[in-house]
């Protein structure tokens, strides 16, 4: 299997869904980050590929299911037509987690949100800020002036930057994932003046705090067994921008739909017209057969993701689809 971004499957597995022992990889370095251990590794068939392995969280009450929250959103996304790290699930030294193939061309340098808005001249940005502060639609749109869409995703003719990035916070409210801070998007930048690279919008990646990934097993049991799905329907109505600017006198966070939403409204008009064809074109069958690739994961999140993936493509429907 292959993409127009360069990224072969087949280098690594003939199966998408196969679980890659990368113990025996050259380790390039190792970046700890909080539970979080990355290990940046060369492909065993490529050495000009990276890879980042990133363990799943287990502690005293759960393990996580960060790892099917990222390989599940790595299939998801080109749905959308939206370009995204090629995902695989992965063992290291005993250790379960994910592989990542990094995203950044030969040439590229990946230069994240935080680091790019400042120096797009946007003065109110503040890293860390507890109301996000700066880091909102508008900044966004304002710093991707001049910038082109992501490679490798299937984006139409006079889409801008912007409307690349609010196909990402489409794609975020489809799969809540409320953690879309300044370091989980980023710009690939050319090192060298060349007429053959630009600066475009990076593809997605780090998409692991997506599709109820810290729900234990008990609550998706419970939350499954309820027919009317009310409760599904309830957890996903609460789901936020948790990372993007607050608004508002009493400092609100906008909820992941109004969003989306949101960036959908300040879309061009090919933008609109993209997403909103995409949106009604999903083939949620599609969708479904998905999850049960996953052997390792349990029929109740299995149950789970299906019925929040169709509630939230609902949601999105209502506020993403031009009525033009």
């Amino acid at each position: 299997m292959d993409d127009s971004s360069g990224f072969h499957f087949s280098e690594i597995s003939d199966n998408a869904f196969d679980t890659v022992d990368t113990t025996s990889w050259e380790k390039i370095s190792t970046e700890p980050a909080g539970a979080e251990i990355k290990h940046v590794l060369a492909d065993p068939r490529d050495s000009g590929k990276r890879w980042f392995f990133k363990n799943n969280t287990v502690d005293e009450r759960m393990r996580y299911g960060e790892d099917f929250a990222e390989l599940l959103s790595s299939h998801l996304a080109p749905l959308l037509g939206i370009s995204g790290a090629t995902v695989y699930l992965a063992v290291h030294d005993g250790v379960e987690g994910i592989i990542s193939l990094d995203v950044k061309p030969l040439g590229l340098d990946l230069v994240h949100g935080a680091v790019w808005l400042p120096s797009r001249g946007i003065t109110d940005f503040i890293q860390g800020s507890k109301i996000r502060q700066g880091h909102s639609l508008t900044n966004i749109k304002n710093s991707l002036d001049g910038v082109l869409p992501p490679p490798g995703g299937e984006y139409s003719s006079g889409m801008t930057a912007f409307d690349a990035f609010a196909g990402i916070c489409i794609f975020d409210a489809w799969i809540a994932n409320q953690d879309r801070h300044e370091d989980n998007w980023a710009i690939l930048h050319p090192l060298v003046k060349r007429t053959d690279l630009h600066q475009r919008l990076s593809p997605i990646y780090d998409n692991a705090s997506s599709l109820g990934f810290n729900l234990s097993e008990e609550r998706l049991l419970r939350m499954t067994e309820d027919t009317s799905s009310q409760e599904i329907e309830a957890w996903a109505a609460k789901a936020k921008a948790k990372r993007l600017e607050r608004v508002g006198p009493d400092n609100r966070q906008l909820g992941l739909s109004e969003a989306a939403g949101m960036a959908f409204s300040m879309c061009t008009s090919a933008g609109k017209e993209h997403w909103s064809k995409r949106l009604k074109e999903l083939d949620l069958d599609q969708v479904r057969g998905i999850p049960h690739q996953i052997p390792q994961m349990s029929v109740p999140r299995r149950r789970f993701i299906d019925k929040l993936l169709t509630v939230n493509l609902e949601r999105i429907r209502d506020v993403c689809i031009d009525p033009s």
